[in-house]
């Protein structure tokens, strides 16, 4: 049996934490047409390891990003110091964070309900 999440709630904040390990440019586009994206307090996407572009064509990481979310009404953190790649920071799945982003210094606070 496959289940899945509850659907979003305003203010929710998404995190997307290896894009290296198979979270591609493809699959942040369907969730944001799908309207998995829609509503949220911000999104944070952890530091790749993929490749570069195959061809001189083909668009970057940060061009795939801001293609697929630019137009995304909330703010996008990329290259967080999150995931699989050092420095790895560890969000806690269930925590409330609170992120701040000022002047291209950031932290994040989380707290869990024991």
């Amino acid at each position: 049996m496959i289940r899945f999440p509850p659907p979003l709630r305003k203010g929710d904040l998404i995190a997307v934490t290896a894009p290296s390990s198979g979270v591609s440019g493809g699959a942040l586009l369907s969730l944001h047409r799908s309207r998995w994206l829609h509503g949220l307090a911000g999104v944070l996407i952890g530091r790749s390891a993929g490749a570069s572009p195959a061809s001189p064509s083909s668009l970057s990481y940060t061009e795939a990003l801001a293609a697929v979310l630019g137009d995304l009404p909330c703010p996008v953190l990329y290259d967080v110091d999150v995931g699989h790649q050092p420095p790895p920071f560890t969000l806690i799945n269930g925590a409330v964070a609170h992120v701040q982003f000022v002047a291209g210094h950031g932290s994040i606070t989380q707290r869990t309900k024991l």
